[in-house]
């Protein structure tokens, strides 16, 4: 039977040290108008959007949610917010929209 004993061989490696980064992240959302919207193109890599809808109730109570989507495009997470809204809140009417990106500084 061959010995293939390899603790002759010796592999010389140089440690590598990690440097912090003294740069923080910053994560703002900015506000996104109508036109923004409308104008907006298709991306490669899903970006953040906060959609607020406020309505109200066929009580009269108001109701305001706000939500997290990772969409290709903006519209995309309008349509999702939109329809999940009326899906939890059935006969609720929508009084207003906010549009928000997550933005990196």
């Amino acid at each position: 039977m061959p010995n293939h004993n390899t603790s002759g061989n010796r592999v010389h490696s140089v440690p590598q040290t990690t440097v912090p980064s003294t740069t923080q992240t910053i994560v703002t959302y900015k506000y996104l108008g109508k036109t923004q919207l409308m104008r907006a193109r298709f991306t490669q890599s899903p970006e953040t959007y906060i959609i607020s809808i406020r309505g109200t109730r066929h009580d009269g109570k108001k109701v305001e949610v706000s939500r997290i989507y990772d969409e290709l495009h903006p519209l995309m997470a309008v349509g999702r917010a939109v329809v999940e809204f009326s899906d939890d809140y059935i006969g609720c009417t929508i009084d207003f929209i906010n549009y928000k990106q997550k933005v990196l500084k």
